[in-house]
């Protein structure tokens, strides 16, 4: 008895089973496949954002190239390529660029809302910064000091990577306006910073000297 019992138990269980394969399927399947799904999907979307880094990297970087060499119609041509396949990071290192071609061909008006457009767009401070003496440059020949001071008056602090263009800057504009003082200052201030890169303090070093000489010149003019 006890035999029949467990075959008729076992019956249950069977039908029992069934019922809930019968039931849950769907679910038992979903469980299964959509982690693969999602794995699959993870190493296609991987594959694919490696290609399309490597390649936007790639015609980012043949620009540069282009506009080093003046080719400004292919550094134009390889940027409208990179703009049809890039993200919002690569347009605003395109936007970059083409400020830079702007600059090179003589077009400062444009240059100006290019980096403008960046400053605004972007999220990168140091590029931002950047783009901001950039602007100051084109700026300076028809700007008053205090103007170009409140341009890049974000960079004027110790802390800040460009503080040493951003002092060179405010020198090269006072000396163009004949504030001679103050332009020796920002040159003796830049000196002053052993951290400044070689080339900026030969060019402050060809400054200072200039200044000691024209202060000095100007003194005795007025002593006579």
């Amino acid at each position: 008895m006890s035999d029949i019992f467990r075959e008729i138990d076992e019956d249950l269980r069977q039908d029992k089973l069934k019922a809930l394969w019968k039931k849950y399927r769907v679910n038992f399947f979903s469980i299964i496949i959509t982690p693969i799904v999602i794995l699959s999907a993870f190493k296609i979307y991987q594959n694919w954002e490696k290609n399309y880094i490597e390649k936007s990297g790639g015609l980012l970087s043949e620009a540069i190239e282009y506009v080093n060499i003046s080719d400004f119609d292919s550094a134009s041509a390889t940027i409208q390529e990179l703009k049809d396949i890039s993200r919002k990071e690569y347009l605003q290192y395109a936007t970059i660029i083409e400020a830079s071609i702007a600059v090179k061909s003589n077009d400062n008006n444009k240059a100006i809302e290019l980096y403008e457009e960046y400053i605004q767009d972007s999220n990168n401070s140091l590029l931002k910064d950047f783009s901001l003496i950039k602007i100051a440059y084109l700026k300076i020949d028809s700007s008053s000091s205090e103007e170009i001071k409140d341009l890049i008056t974000p960079i004027l602090v110790d802390d800040s990577l460009l503080y040493g263009l951003g002092l060179e800057l405010m020198g090269y504009s006072y000396y163009r306006n004949g504030n001679y003082d103050e332009s020796f200052k920002q040159f003796e201030l830049i000196l002053s910073n052993g951290y400044n890169s070689p080339s900026l303090l030969n060019r402050a070093n060809t400054m200072y000297e200039l200044l000691v000489q024209k202060i000095s010149i100007d003194t005795d003019e007025e002593i006579k």
